[in-house]
């Protein structure tokens, strides 16, 4: 039984079908809403950290002081080789503690789009049972290259570096796994002024539909490296 943690940025992106997950394989869960404190557990409490996304860039340190913290604190959860998950922001933040750059990708992509798997990706046993090309959500303008040290994961026509693993034990994805419909609509209302007309940019009304035919793929793909995370 994994004991799990997750660090929250934003009020309306919660670890959504993360917790379902967690309540189903009985996994004791705990979290850190960072804007309200940066009191971070110390890592021996737990076995895997989800770091969340959020609408924040890495840099905007003025705007979000508690990303000072939080870059402390991630190179000491990687060291002490716990199991990490990173979310969007969360795998960009991720990638800088890793010694890697957060940078502004070529478009932003917003909405449900296929991403395809690398070879490398798919031999890892992290993404056992993960299928070589699926549709997760996206909601994301910046990107990285590939940390030191670290594996390609996947790339989408949009974005070419769509997450990473490193050491067994650290992934990060530039997509959204955990989304549930109540997530969805959240987000939706939260950054609704990111919706503009762009190749890669979906409108609400899109967003909605292509749900109806992607969420439950998705969850499946979710809850399938959730596990092979926590067994």
């Amino acid at each position: 039984m994994k004991r799990i943690h997750y660090l929250q940025h934003a009020p309306f992106e919660t670890p959504a079908y993360i917790l379902d997950l967690c309540e189903r394989y009985q996994c004791p869960v705990t979290g850190t809403r960072v804007w309200e404190t940066t009191d971070f557990p110390d890592p021996a409490a737990f076995d895997l950290l989800v770091v969340m996304g959020g609408p924040m860039n890495i840099y905007e340190h003025e705007t979000y002081p508690w990303l000072i913290e939080e870059k402390i604190y991630l190179p000491k959860v990687i060291d002490a080789d716990k199991l990490v998950l990173g979310i969007c922001l969360g795998s960009q933040l991720l990638a800088d503690a890793l010694g890697g750059s957060v940078v502004k990708n070529r478009c932003k992509e917003i909405g449900w789009f296929p991403v395809r798997m690398t070879h490398g990706g798919m031999d890892s046993p992290l993404m056992r049972d993960i299928p070589e090309i699926f549709t997760p959500f996206h909601w994301h303008g910046d990107t990285y290259p590939p940390p030191p040290g670290t594996l390609r994961l996947a790339s989408s026509a949009a974005c070419d570096n769509q997450g990473f693993i490193f050491d067994n034990h650290v992934v990060g994805l530039q997509f959204h796994l955990e989304m549930t419909a109540e997530s969805t609509e959240e987000l939706i209302k939260a950054c609704s002024n990111e919706l503009i007309i762009d190749e890669y940019v979906h409108p609400a009304v899109t967003i909605r539909e292509d749900m109806r035919r992607c969420l439950t793929d998705s969850q499946k793909i979710m809850e399938q490296l959730f596990v092979n995370m926590i067994t």
